[in-house]
């Protein structure tokens, strides 16, 4: 209706009309063959409570879609929102909204590294020390008679040297491991070079942190219609002045189509996005920036997309090709996220473990 609904409202005014309906097809008889009489009394009962029905079963509202006016002090008892009609709660860009924190990796409670996702990687990265190359990117990577050799350059320095190793995990983005010599079977270049990445893009922005201040929003996502797609809000450092506003998080055909922009457009496509959900509030969005996977050299890309006809290749790349075993989110069945990479990469460190526990025993018995 070209308002903005809060979640809130959107899941608890669906619960309450779905509701509706299945009571008014239960006492009807439509479920008589599903149902006993018994069961019958027990779903109304339940649906009662589940979708917050009036006594003659009827949606009217509820207070867990919010108020109009905030219960208060004394007399003061609140004006609850009036419903979101069903017709409305029908729109397909609705149902994204309504269920996207039912998905398995989006439930609560979830936990975040203080100061960025990034801080895993350096951490590892202390951790490691001088075992890590930083500004160091692969030209080659190759089979030896004893193992593999790497070449890289230091894109600092432009000085160009290898290493050599027994085995290769190699966690290089498929996309990008396409553009780089390699010497892998036949098979597996076929599969690294079939798989095709979707697009992601992310815009941010600061601002005064209207949406605590103003809307009591601490945290969470608002949803748009347009190919900015979402909005995230800080959860962090609540209360202080300033805040980071993610004002555009959108994947494949509709990051494609942010990305194919001019930025100065991109970031009117926020700004816009943003005050309609937040009324003349985009006049305090400031110092903007965004972030396109394909265009970022080491990624080019969000996400691997395997197809439904490319279980072989996913299965293939899962297993090693004589001294070259890959691991990366592309080969997890969690997806794009650290976690998967992190676990894949395991997966493939223990692996070779195997591998060298099986060949030192033959080599000790042979």
């Amino acid at each position: 209706e070209g308002q903005p609904i809060e979640l809130r409202q959107a899941i608890n005014d669906a619960r309450g009309e779905i509701s509706e309906l299945l009571a008014k097809a239960i006492n009807r008889g439509a479920l008589d063959e599903e149902l006993s009489a018994h069961d019958k009394e027990r779903m109304l009962s339940f649906l009662q409570h589940y979708g917050d029905l009036s006594p003659d079963l009827r949606y009217e509202g509820s207070t867990r879609s919010g108020y109009k006016t905030l219960p208060g002090p004394a007399e003061e008892a609140g004006v609850r929102r009036d419903p979101v009609r069903l017709g409305v709660l029908l729109d397909a860009d609705m149902w994204a909204a309504m269920l996207f924190e039912e998905s398995f990796a989006q439930q609560a409670t979830m936990f975040q590294p203080v100061g960025g996702m990034d801080r895993i990687a350096q951490a590892f990265a202390q951790e490691l020390g001088r075992v890590v190359r930083p500004g160091s990117e692969v030209t080659a990577i190759r089979r030896t008679n004893d193992g593999v050799r790497i070449s890289f350059v230091d894109k600092q320095t432009g000085r160009h040297d290898a290493i050599e190793a027994a085995y290769c995990i190699v966690t290089i983005p498929l996309k990008v491991l396409q553009g780089i010599e390699c010497d892998f079977s036949p098979a597996y270049r076929a599969a690294i070079r079939d798989v095709d990445y979707a697009n992601a893009v992310k815009m941010a922005w600061q601002s005064r942190r209207f949406w605590e201040a103003d809307e009591h929003i601490y945290g969470g996502i608002s949803w748009t219609a347009g190919p900015t797609t979402q909005l995230w809000y800080p959860s962090d450092r609540l209360f202080s002045d300033k805040g980071i506003l993610l004002g555009a998080y959108a994947i494949g055909g509709q990051a494609d189509e942010l990305a194919s922009r001019p930025l100065p457009e991109q970031f009117d496509m926020s700004r816009a996005a943003i005050e309609g959900l937040h009324p003349g509030r985009s006049r305090e969005l400031e110092k903007p920036m965004a972030v396109a996977w394909s265009k970022m050299p080491y990624s080019l890309g969000f996400a691997a997309r395997f197809g439904n006809s490319q279980e072989t290749q996913y299965s293939l790349l899962n297993t090693p090709d004589g001294p070259f075993y890959f691991a990366g989110e592309h080969l997890s069945r969690i997806g794009p996220w650290q976690e998967g990479a992190i676990l894949s990469a395991w997966r493939a460190a223990n692996m070779i473990d195997k591998h060298r526990r099986v060949t030192n025993v033959t080599k000790a018995n042979p």
